[in-house]
Order: C-alpha cells, then structure tokens, then sequence
C-alpha cells in the first residue's frame, strides 16, 4: 500500500513539474488611430512552446477522447429526460459537440478553450 502510495505521489510531482505557465495566445495591435473600436485591435496569434504542444498532445487530447465517451454515455442516459423537456438540442451540443471540437479541431497547442456558441448547424442538422 505504501507503494502504490507513493508512486502516485511521484507521478503528482512529475505532472506538477511539467505544467506550463499561461501563454497569452492573442497580441493585439492597434490598427489606425481612426477606425472605430471593434476595428481598432488587429488579433495576431503567436506559436506556442513545445512544451505545451506535447502537453496538448500526451495529455489533453486523450483525456478529450475520453471526455467525448463520457459524453456519449451521458447523452444515452440524459437523451429520454431531454426529451421530455425539449432539450434535446442542448444536451447534443454540451456532452457531445463541444467534447469534440475541443478534441478534434482546436489547434495543437492551444490550450485556451473558446467558448463560442454551437448552433444545430454544427450538430449536421
């Protein structure tokens, strides 16, 4: 017991050591001293350090394909219950769509998770 214990103390250590700072993923730049505010910053996207695309690669994406079974799992469950209060849509897209985007179409890297509004057109529909 004391063993196992331990190893898992190790393993929490190592996973903390490897944990990197933030990285702002945006710069912004202003444009002209005219144009209106929405014009006014220019979004330019730095690469992020290898660091956390191997972060992102080991660790996030599988815990993401891990997410989008658990999702899946849940929708089978929720689905008769969404159903009844015509929520279907909205378990679709939180328990199984945005697992996906997060897993599948979020560049490699990129940790930040941009909550952007998923509508039925995102679902196939």
């Amino acid at each position: 017991m004391k063993q196992v214990l331990s190893l898992l103390v190790i393993l929490a250590l190592i996973l903390a050591s490897m944990t990197v700072p933030s990285v702002r993923a945006q710069e912004t730049a202003p444009s002209s001293p005219l144009s209106s505010q929405a014009e006014q910053t220019k979004t330019v996207h730095a690469d992020p350090p290898g660091e956390l695309i191997m972060a992102d690669a080991l660790i996030m994406r599988p815990v993401g394909v891990v997410a989008i079974i658990v999702g899946l799992a849940g929708a089978l469950v929720a689905w008769p219950f969404a159903a009844i209060t015509n929520s279907c849509d909205r378990v679709c897209r939180e328990l199984i769509v945005k697992p996906y985007k997060y897993t599948f179409e979020r560049p490699l890297g990129q940790m930040e998770y941009e909550n952007t509004d998923y509508t039925a057109t995102d679902m196939g529909r």
